[in-house]
């Protein structure tokens, strides 16, 4: 039954994926909804419901590659999404141990017709089995492992046989029994889920031992110090190919995406970072009231733009937490303010009159070209202030509180062509970081080690740009 089903949701995902129906939000609910259909399918039919689930992910095991065909985002979207839920059912056996053991005892002390000790034993025995048959499985070769000597196959068959948690899937199938047979709880239900919890415990204490004796100690090749310069090398490197680009304006915006990458973060003092931002904020505000002044921008225009810096002024002070938090309520003050905006914007794009959705998107266009151009003046005069500050771009507060006000005028000068632009310069810059870790890799200069964990690094910044892009596109 389970071989059959695993066949079964082996061809659907191919089905989805060459009909194009491979996005995350459909691929992970279906992949995490699959065992359980699996088991209920296979209980309907009168069969063990966790040996067809056993059936059916070894049926996708051995398929695996013909999965391969999806896109390589939505491979590492699904892994991920599997490493973390396997995390959690993991912890979920232990917690479920733990809290049903002291029964379990209870149980055998009062009702079990078996000797504890012979329970106990019988655990100690099925470990040594499993442990000999995992062994013997390897020795054969019918895992087939790249092995030097007879020496280096010895130690291999040691580590698959004593390593890995075993007995999970045992309990699982102890506790899906029922608690009585024909009005009879004393049929050994405990005592499975008790010689289980034995098999696991070996399983977490054998390796925990046997490991440290076997294995040398782990030495990485490099250090945290070697590790920051090598990766600072290299964004330097991919800085350093596209510097010759002419747009300034983009290629200011990708260094600094660029240099988010370095792993050192600078020690900032919290009270001059606010005592800046203060400062700032009374520029900007002095700046707008002269632009009203002197007849550059309306009352309204000049209300629109301040309620628009709040919003963003409060965002960057609030945790990211609370600030999710008030957007999700619908009642919140943040909401309640988004939506007094909005109605306002409305109000003041349509004057009375009821426009289509095309008009409407079309005058809000507008709107944003020219709350960008009211920007521009507080924006200049901001950058002028923090200029003239000593030692502008040394000091981590100066930097962190211009990189504030450079990404927002940047959010309202964004365009597609600007975001193609720099998409373009950060591929290169990338392919540049990759390139360069190469070479030092092969001139010896560094470690495969570390340039492998360099690689990663890059990858990870890529992918999280990616994802970023897209989420706001």
């Amino acid at each position: 039954m389970g071989l059959l089903l695993g066949w079964l949701i082996v061809m659907t995902r191919l089905w989805m994926i060459r009909g194009r129906l491979s996005g995350p939000q459909v691929v992970i609910p279906y992949n995490i909804l699959t065992p359980f259909i699996i088991y209920f399918i296979a209980e309907l039919f009168g069969v063990s419901g966790i040996l067809a689930v056993v059936a059916a992910g070894m049926v996708h095991g051995w398929q695996s590659d013909l999965l391969k065909l999806s896109s390589s985002r939505l491979q590492i979207t699904t892994n991920s999404a599997w490493e973390l839920l396997s995390s959690v059912l993991n912890g979920v056996v232990f917690v479920l141990l733990g809290i049903s053991f002291p029964e379990v005892l209870n149980e055998l002390r009062d009702h079990s017709v078996h000797n504890l000790n012979l329970l106990i034993f019988v655990g100690i025995s099925l470990y040594i089995v499993m442990v000999l048959v995992r062994f013997l499985w390897v020795w054969f070769g019918l895992v087939k492992l790249p092995h030097e000597d007879n020496q280096s196959k010895l130690k291999d068959s040691m580590l698959i046989a004593i390593n890995g948690i075993h007995g999970t899937i045992t309990m699982a199938m102890a506790f899906s029994l029922p608690l009585s047979l024909n009005r009879n709880f004393n049929y050994g239900r405990a005592d499975l889920i008790f010689i289980s919890a034995i098999v696991i415990g070996l399983s977490l204490l054998v390796p925990a031992v046997v490991l440290k004796l076997i294995l040398p100690a782990k030495k990485p090749s490099y250090t945290e110090t070697e590790l920051d310069e090598a990766k600072g090398n290299a964004i330097n490197a991919g800085i350093d190919r596209i510097r010759h680009y002419p747009d300034s304006q983009n290629l200011k915006a990708v260094i600094q995406i660029l240099n988010s990458q370095r792993y050192l973060a600078p020690v900032m003092d919290e009270k001059r970072v606010k005592s800046l931002l203060d400062e700032a904020k009374q520029i900007e505000q002095a700046t707008i009231t002269a632009m009203v002044k002197d007849n550059k921008i309306s009352d309204s225009e000049a209300a629109q733009y301040k309620q628009m810096a709040i919003v963003m002024y409060d965002r960057y002070s609030r945790n990211i937490w609370i600030d999710y938090w008030n957007w999700i309520i619908p009642f919140s003050k943040l909401n309640r303010e988004s939506r007094k905006l909005n109605r306002e914007l409305k109000r003041q794009v349509r004057g009375g009159n009821k426009l289509s959705k095309a008009q409407l998107q079309a005058e809000r266009h507008q709107w944003i070209i020219k709350m960008n151009q009211v920007q521009r003046e507080p924006y200049e005069a901001i950058t002028n202030y923090l200029d003239n500050l000593p030692n502008p771009f040394e000091r981590p507060e100066i930097m962190l509180v211009r990189a504030f006000y450079d990404q927002r005028q940047r959010f309202w000068n964004r365009t597609s062509e600007e975001q193609t632009a720099q998409n373009e310069m950060l591929t290169i810059a990338f392919q540049e970081e990759y390139s360069y870790v190469q070479n030092l890799i092969n001139n010896g200069d560094i470690s495969s080690q570390l340039g492998n964990k360099v690689f990663d690094e890059i990858a990870n910044d890529q992918i999280l740009y990616m994802q970023r892009n897209d989420r706001d596109s």
